[in-house]
Parts: structure tokens; sequence; C-alpha cells
């Protein structure tokens, strides 16, 4: 067992490729402490050395309340370690692996503190890298701490601890990386953060680890991560997770904050997405639908995209009443309906006239309920985008929403 003047090791708490952790006690405060301890084997590596200690300083700077705490740093020698608070409690993981799936309630408690604390690390101009449930601890109270900057990125290129890594290099945990971590570590920004904080809420949504890696190669796992999106969870959460993992960037979300946002005020309807991310999802319903004519709609409502919840619907109650509430969602489900049935009749030349006329009345049905007159009606284009606009019925000429 190490010996030192001022800590009393007990035994070990846990261990990773570099190190152990340990659980001690301060001998003149009597006062339980978990220090991480730099195998021997890696102490007279100057480059693992200078991380490790790049690593302590990092977190030692940090003052966050759901962010584990460093108190000391030891550079004696052999012996190279840092000395944390110690917490009594498990890792997400290990919760995860007893309880399953999460309820919605207690999913928001963990996940809004998992938030602030990699929010926190982005605003000190650091990128984890190696975001997962293993990475997480949960006291008995409940509160969350993100562990392991070990090879955190330091994005200030001015600064002694500028990480620069070649694009040869992988570095995290792969069943939580990035399509960008994967290709190119270099190219690793505070978004590939957010894609791993996805994969590890769906993980708490579902209560299934995203890949099995007992039975997918490293190359089939990097294959699907860069190219496949996460399966529907069918749960609300869909939104989030979606746009936390996006395959690219520019449709990802931009910062923490935007998805605390959309937590805290979550939208109405599945159809209040991104316009982009809204065109994509529907453009693989409607391929769904076209290559397997046998498929039933009631398999693709169960897509969670246009019907998340499954709510029985009356789709064509006063289509072209101008009376009521705005019934998007119906609106835009009719015209997939219509749209799709009616491909072979407009291949005929039977349908198409009929077709386009429904998908013009009801953009026009929609442009009338965001108050819109006039000649914009009489433009079939453009009342059709209003489907996917924002907005809702006021104080217009055809009076309150109906509840």
């Amino acid at each position: 067992m190490i010996q030192h003047p001022n800590y009393t090791f007990k035994h070990s708490i846990g261990e990773g490729g570099m190190a152990i952790v340990y659980l001690a006690e301060h001998k003149t405060l009597n006062q339980p402490v978990a220090i991480k301890v730099l195998n021997k084997e890696f102490v007279h590596n100057d480059n693992i050395r200078k991380r490790f200690l790049s690593e302590a300083r990092n977190i030692f700077k940090m003052s966050h309340p759901n962010i584990i705490k460093v108190t000391d740093l030891i550079d004696e020698g052999d012996t190279v370690a840092f000395v944390m608070e110690y917490m009594e409690g498990q890792t997400l993981k290990e919760y995860l692996d007893t309880k399953g799936k999460l309820n919605d309630d207690e999913i928001k408690k963990l996940f809004v503190q998992m938030l602030d604390a990699v929010g926190y690390v982005h605003e000190q101009g650091l990128i984890h890298r190696d975001i997962k449930p293993s990475n997480f601890m949960i006291s008995s109270k409940g509160v969350v701490k993100l562990l392991d900057f070990g090879i955190a990125k330091n994005t200030d290129t001015t600064s002694a601890d500028y990480t620069q890594t070649g694009t040869a290099h992988s570095m995290g945990t792969p069943m939580y990386m990035s399509p960008e971590q994967i290709k190119s570590t270099k190219d690793v920004t505070a978004q590939s953060d957010i894609y791993s904080l996805g994969v590890v809420l769906w993980q708490m949504v579902t209560g299934k680890k995203p890949y099995d890696t007992n039975t997918t190669s490293t190359f089939e796992l990097q294959t699907k991560i860069v190219n496949e999106p996460l399966p529907l969870s069918g749960t609300f959460w869909d939104e989030v997770i979606g746009s936390a993992t996006e395959k690219k960037t520019e449709l990802r979300f931009h910062s923490i904050l935007n998805i605390a946002e959309r937590i805290k005020n979550p939208k109405e309807s599945k159809l209040d997405f991104d316009t982009t991310q809204l065109f994509h999802q529907l453009n693989d319903v409607t391929e769904t639908v076209v290559t397997n004519q046998t498929e039933s709609f009631e398999t693709v409502i169960n897509y969670n995209i246009l019907n998340p919840k499954k709510e029985s619907s009356n789709l064509f109650k006063a289509p072209f009443s101008f009376k009521g509430r705005i019934r998007r969602k119906e609106y835009g489900l009719s015209i997939l309906i219509v749209s799709t049935v009616g491909i072979p009749l407009c291949f005929t030349m039977i349908g198409i006239i009929p077709v386009c006329w429904f998908i013009w009345a009801q953009g026009a049905k929609r442009a009338h309920d965001l108050g819109q007159s006039g000649w914009l009606q009489l433009i079939p284009f453009y009342s059709l985008l209003l489907l996917f606009a924002e907005g809702e019925r006021h104080n217009n000429k055809y009076g309150q929403p109906v509840k």
C-alpha cells in the first residue's frame, strides 16, 4: 500500500487504464478523501505524466456543485496523484445496471444536474471528451457529480495545457463518441460532449446500452455511430435525444443552454421540431411507406413523429372549416396520407388534380388559422409551407381558439 505523510491509504475503490483511485483519510483532519494515483509504469512517461497533472489542475480550478472537487496535488518522485473529495454513492452506470430505465421525473432531476456540470466545463474553455454513465457519480441524496477529466481538451490555444492531438488518435469511449470524434480528434468541439450526453440520455430513458459491444466489432460500432441514428424510444424525450445526436453538428444543439431550455419548456407538439429536422424525419417515414406497400399506417404512426403518444385523433374533423383551433398535426398527417396514396394515381394521371387540390386546400386553411388573408392564400407553395410555421390563432377575425 502507498505511504504518504499526510494521508492514510485504505483500499482501492476504482481502477482505470492509467490510474487507481484509493479511499484514504487525511491524518490531521480525519477526513475521508479519494486519491487518484498514476500507475507506476506511466510515472516516467513525460506525455502521460503531463496529461495526468493537467487533469488535476483543470479540476482544481473548477468550483461547481456538480463537479468533483480536487483539494491537493502530490508530485513526489515515483508518486504522482491528486486528492479529491470523497462522495459515497454509485456511478450512473451502476445505478442504471441496477434500476434499468428511469422514470421521467428521475431523468429530469439527474439530467439537469449533468447539463449544469458539462455546461460549466464548456464555460471554462474545456471539452470533456469522455461523457459516459461511469463518469457521473450519484450521491445517496441524489446529487450528481462529473468525474475524470483525464482526456479533457483545452480549447484555449494560449494555454500551456492546450491539447494538440492528431487525426490518428482516438480519445474517448467508443460507445459514446460522436461521429466527428471518431473521424478526427482535432475536430472535436463542445457539441461532441452534447452528442455523448444525448446517448447517455437515451440509455437513461430505455434502460439499455445503445450498442452491444459483445457482438459488434469496433469498426461496425463506429460505422453505426457515423451513419445510423439511435432508435426512437417512443417517449417525448426523443425530441431532445434526436437534436442532441444529429450526425451533422450544424443540426445538433449548439450549446448546453439550448438543451436545458428545451427540457424546461417542452413544446406541445412533436411537429414543433426545427424545420430541418422535421423534413428529415418526414422523409424517413415517407420512404418507409413507399418501399413497403404492405405496411399499415398504424405502423407509420408508431414512428412517434406525427403522433408520438399514440393519441386517438379525428384526422378529418372539419378539415375545411375556419372554426376551432389549429390542428397542425392532423393536417400534416392527412397530407402525408393523401400524398402517399395518391402517388400511384398521379403516375396514371387520374388522381393528380384532387391530390394537389387537397394539399392546396389544407395549406390555405393553415394560412387562415394564422390570420393570413387575401391573395397569399392562392399561392399553393406558400400556404403549404405555413403548415410547418410557428404560431397560434389569437385575436384574428375568426375568433379565439376553441378549447
